[in-house]
């Protein structure tokens, strides 16, 4: 077992044709129901969403205005890197551990008085890099950082925005846009994505815009995923769901779309980064990295299996950072779990129509397949919890909220910091979330097979 500085988490936050033409059949997607009269008329709502949209974006660049996000960082470094030349300290480091010690990238550090920050590893495309190379040294990274909060809040607010016509739950949509806006800024899914002003603010932002635009605008919806799956590979893995649904013009522009970003890389970037981008890959791939925010299966059955020799603090008694081969039997067992998962959501197919499978079936896929990544930090959750006013739909609006406090309850800073500095067996952070979410995946997944109205 290696035993490496900590990442993310503890170093900033203790815690489904025929012969015809191939077209898209004439199935439903979720559209909004019928304006109805209520407290507050349909041009109200939209004022209210915009203005609640607009002071959270305020908000996410006030209180972030001089901070320095890690994970974004490497991005920015790995631009001024391919800028400069030293293409070979892109992909420099071990794993998931620091950089920061790696000459070329304590330079750019100190070009631009970052020196001291916490900084990961360049673990994305090299068409990033190509792109992030694009901004000058003379633009100080300060600047970059508070335009992307602005732009990053945005595209969270637009995610929640997505997320709710997706549901359609009863109800303002601006009401719901402010508590789930408020939710982010407490749970600890939102405190993590906006800490590093994640690219799975984008990635999350694009899965929800291909859901919701499959059926009226597929060329858009499948460029969206083909844009995510640019970012982060694993969206690529939700075109399967496309094609249960026999959709082949959405995912002829998924096809498309991804092909061409795919060569624009190559062609701009050239295979030698490639090659060290799928090694890097490779790496991460057998590779455990035992920390609370690594909500996934293989962490959580590691810690269970080998808590005993896990390293501890001395004084709490509470779990260390650690990173560890990862087990064969892990590797199968995972593999399997994802199976079993796969196979309750193709036996409840035709419980309902489309729309009822986008409300219930997709965000149990969501959570299948992050759980099942060998990297599933936390911050990829943040669009499945914008899912949750689907069950308002699916069963009864007092579970959905009932099920939504216990989330923001269970998954706050307030309750996880405490309990992470207890001894249990596990880490507390990835305890409650693969419960909470293996949770959310059954009352998905298990939901009734027709909306309510």
């Amino acid at each position: 077992m290696v035993i490496s500085q900590p990442p993310i988490g503890e170093a900033t936050d203790a815690i489904s044709g025929g012969s015809q033409a191939p077209v898209d059949p004439p199935v439903d997607l979720p559209v909004d129901p019928p304006a109805r009269r209520g407290p507050v008329s349909p041009a109200w709502d939209r004022a209210l969403c915009l203005a609640v949209l607009c002071g959270f974006v305020a908000w996410v660049v006030a209180a972030w205005w001089s901070h320095a996000p890690p994970d974004l960082m490497s991005t920015y470094i790995a631009g001024q890197l391919y800028r400069t030349g030293e293409i070979d300290a892109l992909y420099l480091g071990e794993g998931a551990s620091f950089v920061t010690e790696h000459p070329p990238w304590q330079a750019v550090l100190e070009a631009q008085g970052l020196v001291g920050q916490v900084t990961y590893p360049y673990v994305y495309p090299p068409l990033w890099a190509v792109l992030a190379s694009a901004i000058p040294a003379s633009v100080p990274a300060e600047t970059v950082f508070r335009l992307s909060y602005a732009l990053g809040a945005l595209c969270i607010g637009l995610s929640a925005l997505a997320a709710i016509r997706l549901s359609a739950p009863p109800g303002p949509r601006a009401l719901w846009l402010a508590g789930m806006l408020a939710a982010t800024l407490v749970v600890i899914e939102g405190k993590l994505t906006l800490h590093h002003c994640q690219p799975q603010i984008v990635v999350g932002l694009m899965i929800l815009l291909a859901m919701r635009y499959a059926g009226p605008v597929p060329i858009m919806a499948g460029a969206a995923l083909a844009l995510a799956a640019a970012i982060k590979l694993y969206p690529a893995l939700l075109a399967l769901w496309w094609l249960a649904e026999r959709r082949w013009r959405t995912l002829g522009g998924f096809a498309l779309i991804g092909g061409a970003l795919g060569w624009l890389s190559l062609g701009l970037a050239g295979w030698p980064l490639h090659e060290a981008f799928l090694e890097r890959l490779e790496i991460l791939r057998g590779e455990l990295n035992g920390t609370g925010l690594n909500v996934n299966l293989e962490n959580l059955l590691f810690q269970l299996a080998h808590s005993a020799q896990l390293p501890r603090d001395p004084q709490t008694g509470a779990l260390l950072y650690f990173a560890a081969p990862d087990p064969l039997w892990i590797s199968v067992t995972v593999p399997l779990i994802l199976l079993c998962g796969l196979v309750l959501i193709a036996a409840r197919w035709r419980a309902g129509d489309a729309v009822w499978r986008s409300r219930a079936l997709f965000p149990a896929a969501l959570i299948l397949v992050s759980l099942s990544l060998p990297l599933g930090w936390a911050h990829q959750f943040l669009i499945v919890l914008y899912l949750i006013p689907a069950l308002a739909r699916l069963y009864v609006l007092r579970l959905c909220l009932g099920v939504a406090l216990a989330i923001v309850v269970s998954h706050s800073r307030v309750l996880l910091a405490p309990l992470g500095q207890t001894g249990l067996p596990v880490m507390p952070l990835l305890l409650v979330g693969v419960l909470s979410y293996v949770g959310l995946f059954f009352l998905f997944a298990l939901a009734p097979g027709k909306n309510r109205s």
